[in-house]
């Protein structure tokens, strides 16, 4: 028996874990809108999952309707073969007051308008900041009023409410509501004409209230660009600590496009000063931290809503989420091509003429010959910075020869390769076109 229980434990875990893949991939395949709307009702309090699980929706094609109080439930739910966001999900709402929204709907009907809603679920679980999440994540939208709107004529609305509930005996009912429920609904409550809010302030509104964006996002205009780049997406990152599955592991090196927010500047014990950030993509986000030497030099681009093309290695401790140490940052337009914010030499008098020639653009780096022993050297710091975007010639005065290199295919330029180059070669040895 001792012998044979050295072995029992784990052969009972993997038939186990076998006929849970099993089912789990055979609901994934034949339900997967069902199966996902499950998924995220399971990780509703941590918010990296539900926007992940969310992401793999889009990837499989089905829709994930935004919050909104005619046909949300508190979980998410599925309808015509969509997932249906989940109520809970939105930060600052009680189960209680969810409860509320959804039996007085299930009651009455869908809510036709603003203050009507107000008037109707306005009872003892009612609270002030649950509905500004409401129309913050736009689960109002739709009605009568806009969410600027919303915003601006909630206090006003409420103090009304307030003053009939506390005029009225419980349970009473005035006689015009009777009569008339919808006639007095705005009574004595003035709504400005007000234009809706920009788009990217909506965008900040539900990202506050519910972890992710619902109605867009701000990286959707880069998604052709990341692809062109070959960047790694964020959830690929993320599951670098999941099953021991994922090809991205601790130390490596990759490019991400990222949005940078949650900007935290700090000073170390030396007096340099840090950065941790959050990056973010259409997967995900993650804390990429910026130590000293790179913020020196690259601290500047780090701006609320900055879209950047960064190189970063990739953190993994035991079972901590996985992080990003920023290694070289560049700015991304909106729209074409990722410039580099490194020095762009100018090329000098006796620069090689055959990229001209040819019309070739890259990193070109001038060597006496294909045994000078700068090479080694310019060869070892080319190997940090692979992986980018720009091809890499080495020119050899004695054959006056242009070599394309190989070996760590196209690279990531920065200010600090660039000058480190100059340093190594000479200004006159350096040209990028």
């Amino acid at each position: 028996m001792i012998s044979f229980a050295s072995y029992a434990f784990n052969k009972s875990h993997a038939a186990a874990y076998a006929t849970l893949a099993y089912q789990t991939a055979y609901l994934k395949c034949h339900y997967p809108a069902e199966f996902l709307a499950c998924q995220i009702t399971s990780v509703l309090d941590w918010t990296d999952k539900v926007v992940e699980y969310i992401a793999e929706c889009r990837r499989l094609g089905i829709e994930v309707v935004p919050p909104h109080v005619n046909t949300s439930e508190a979980r998410f739910a599925i309808s015509d073969g969509k997932v249906l966001f989940g109520l809970l999900a939105v930060k600052g709402l009680g189960r209680n007051f969810i409860a509320d929204i959804v039996s007085e709907r299930e009651r009455s009907g869908p809510y036709t308008s603003f203050y009507s809603f107000l008037k109707r679920i306005h009872g003892r679980n009612f609270n002030r900041k649950a509905v500004e999440s409401l129309i913050k994540c736009g689960a109002l939208d739709g009605l009568d009023l806009n969410r600027r709107q919303m915003i601006t004529v909630l206090p006003e609305m409420l103090s009304g409410l307030d003053n009939d509930r506390r005029k009225n005996v419980e349970g009473q009912i005035g006689f015009f509501e009777v009569m008339e429920p919808e006639a007095v609904q705005e009574e004595g409550v003035t709504v400005p004409e007000l234009a809706e809010f920009d788009h990217l302030d909506l965008l900040a509104f539900e990202k506050e209230t519910t972890g992710l964006y619902l109605s867009g996002h701000p990286m959707q205009r880069y998604a052709s660009l990341s692809d062109d780049l070959g960047c790694v997406k964020l959830y690929e990152l993320l599951a670098a600590t999941e099953d021991g599955t994922s090809q991205y592991k601790d130390g490596d090196l990759v490019n991400v496009l990222v949005m940078i927010s949650e900007i935290r500047i700090r000073l170390t014990r030396n007096n340099t000063t840090m950065a941790t950030v959050l990056a973010e993509d259409l997967t995900g986000g993650m804390s990429m931290t910026v130590f000293p030497k790179t913020y020196s030099e690259y601290g500047p681009l780090l701006r609320d809503g900055a879209v950047l093309l960064c190189r970063v290695r990739l953190q993994v401790e035991d079972e901590d989420r996985p992080r990003l140490i920023a290694m070289g940052l560049q700015e991304c337009p909106s729209g074409g091509s990722v410039p580099s914010k490194g020095r762009q030499p100018a090329p000098a008098a006796n620069a090689p003429t055959a990229q001209k020639q040819h019309k070739v653009n890259g990193l070109f780096l001038r060597f006496d010959g294909e045994d000078d022993p700068q090479i080694s050297e310019v060869d070892n710091l080319m190997d940090i910075f692979a992986g980018g975007t720009e091809s890499v010639y080495y020119y050899f005065k004695s054959t006056e020869r242009y070599v394309r290199q190989q070996r760590f295919g196209s690279i990531f330029i920065s200010e600090g390769l660039l000058s480190e180059l100059i340093r190594i070669l000479g200004d006159e040895n350096v040209f990028r076109r």
